[in-house]
């Protein structure tokens, strides 16, 4: 008889922080009841090690990735402009080019 070839790996990757405390059953964190009745989704690919940065400093304020997020977002530091303070202002167009009509 023939032995099978497992496709699957024999030894896991570590769980990241957030799945870490999904797997011990901790409750994530949560914002108060009715105190966000109105948000909307956002999806976005980004780098993982972005992704990574967002869940521990996440986990360190003790609330989830998307409340995170959302205190980065509301506390980013804008100039005159509304531009973030350490964005590259020279390589920025104040207006997109248009295409020509033919």
């Amino acid at each position: 008889m023939q032995s099978l070839k497992r496709d699957t790996p024999t030894s896991y990757p570590q769980p990241t922080s957030a799945r870490r405390m999904l797997m011990s059953m901790e409750k994530p964190p949560r914002r108060p009841r009715g105190t966000r009745a109105e948000t909307v989704q956002v999806a976005y690919y980004i780098a993982p090690e972005a992704k990574r940065v967002l869940v521990e400093l996440s986990d360190k304020l003790g609330v989830s990735a998307g409340a995170g997020l959302e205190k980065i977002l509301l506390n980013l530091e804008l100039d005159e402009r509304g531009l973030p303070v350490w964005a590259d202002h020279d390589n920025i167009q104040e207006v997109l080019p248009m295409a020509r009509a033919s």
